[in-house]
């Protein structure tokens, strides 16, 4: 069970500036599944913005993080306090956008510093051009991304899009904690839990990284069709900085291509629309080659596990979509009393995570990653605003489909609700 309150304190300065607090705690309690099994985060944030004239505005802000556990259990990770303060200066006019930050960030496992440049203009009746560049100290490196895209105006509703990224990443970690004195006179050697993937590795990690996409678009009187070419090459694969992938354990990278597709239908009466996304990538379905048949006897011997070349990635499952049949309109001349509503499906293929287990080979146990099976949700969401009121509710798998997995052996709740009310008040 998870619990939290957010609350926000806004003010103007002169004609042209703002300051803006932010206070939020969560607590959440995990019984016996996780260790910790309770915890809680707080977040402080302060922000200023200001007109500096001619299509400039400055913000500066300073942000701090920090964790607390239930004291009488151990938490292998430290508990220190992050922070992080910076600039950003934005520029807007009718033909260009621009935006430009810096910022320094304390605490081990993620860069100590980074600097964004991001802009985007208009090329008349051609269509546009935009790109960004980034950049992160590391402490013993740094390292570089851009990315680069560009669209063409529409010729009798068609238009053409392309975009081309390259650069590194790092790869955030968790410093491990100093051994406890009782960790010390037992040798710190306690079993590691099943789902662990071993000690942490310390210092960063990298992976150099490219992609591609490049499509068409089509719109009409609210229909919206969209096709897309997909890349992405990697020299390295991991997750990003989770628990679970505190070795710093990493495989071979290599290259997938796919093809996404998305639209918009509109429909009658008025406010109604059919929307979806389908994605498909050029990888296999399964960890295991197909089984061999064994000479003379007519069984079979144990699968095979494909070459590290093939192994699917982690978190990219082969097919995904999202369908849904959505209403959205205002009421009254005011428009005081306004109505979201989708029902909808979103799924996917079986897909790798970030745990090992052990397979019987011709060549005897061997470690292959981990698959969770096939994903499929059903799901209802109604938003009605009143004024300034908000009323809200979201209902997950309300079909109460079994065997939802996004960790092994691990099923998630057979249903999910979410719901609450926003207010804005005094503008």
């Amino acid at each position: 069970s998870g619990s939290g309150g957010w609350i926000q304190f806004g003010r103007g300065i002169g004609s042209r500036g703002s300051v803006v607090l932010d206070f939020s705690r969560t607590s959440s309690s995990r019984g016996t599944v996780y260790s910790p099994p309770s915890a809680s985060r707080t977040d402080w944030n302060l922000r200023s913005r200001w007109d500096l004239g001619r299509g400039l505005v400055g913000d500066l802000f300073y942000a701090s993080s920090s964790l607390s556990t239930d004291s009488a259990t151990s938490f292998e990770f430290g508990l220190e306090t992050r922070s992080r303060y910076g600039a950003l200066l934005g520029f807007g006019s009718e033909q260009i956008r621009a935006v430009a930050r810096i910022q320094k960030n304390s605490g081990e496992g993620i860069a100590k510093s980074s600097a964004f440049l991001e802009a985007a203009g208009a090329l008349g009746r051609f269509g546009g051009l935009g790109g960004e560049f980034e950049w992160e100290d590391w402490g013993e490196e740094t390292v570089t991304r851009t990315r680069l895209r560009g669209w063409t105006a529409p010729v009798y509703g068609l238009s053409l899009f392309a975009e081309r990224s390259s650069g590194s990443w790092g790869l955030p970690y968790l410093p491990e904690a100093p051994l406890s004195e009782a960790d010390t006179l037992t040798g710190g050697e306690d079993p590691q839990p099943a789902d662990s993937t071993g000690p942490a590795l310390p210092g960063p990690r990298f992976s150099d990284v490219e992609g591609t996409r490049f499509g068409l678009r089509y719109s009409w009187r609210g229909l919206s069709l969209a096709a897309a070419r997909v890349s992405a090459t990697s020299d390295s694969l991991f997750v990003l900085g989770l628990p679970t992938d505190r070795s710093g354990e990493t495989r071979s990278g290599g290259t997938r291509d796919g093809f996404e597709l998305s639209g918009r239908l509109p429909l009658y009466p008025k406010g109604f629309a059919l929307v979806g996304s389908y994605q498909w990538w050029d990888q296999l379905e399964s960890v295991f080659s197909e089984p061999v048949d064994s000479l003379g006897s007519g069984g079979e011997l144990p699968r095979e596990p494909v070459p590290d070349e093939d192994m699917p990635w982690r978190y990219l499952p082969r097919q995904s979509y999202d369908a849904s049949l959505t209403f959205h309109d205002t009421f009254f001349p005011t428009g005081n009393l306004e109505l979201w509503f989708d029902l909808g499906v979103k799924g996917r293929d079986p897909m790798v995570v970030p745990f090992s287990e052990v397979a019987e080979t011709t060549a005897g146990p061997v470690q292959v990653p981990s698959m969770v099976p096939f994903y499929q949700s059903w799901y209802v969401r109604l938003q009605i605003r009143v004024v300034s009121v908000r009323a809200f509710i979201m209902w997950e798998n309300f079909t109460i489909r079994q065997g939802n997995r996004d960790f092994p052996d691990r099923n998630l709740p057979f249903s999910r609700s979410l719901y609450g009310v926003r207010w804005t008040m005094w503008n």
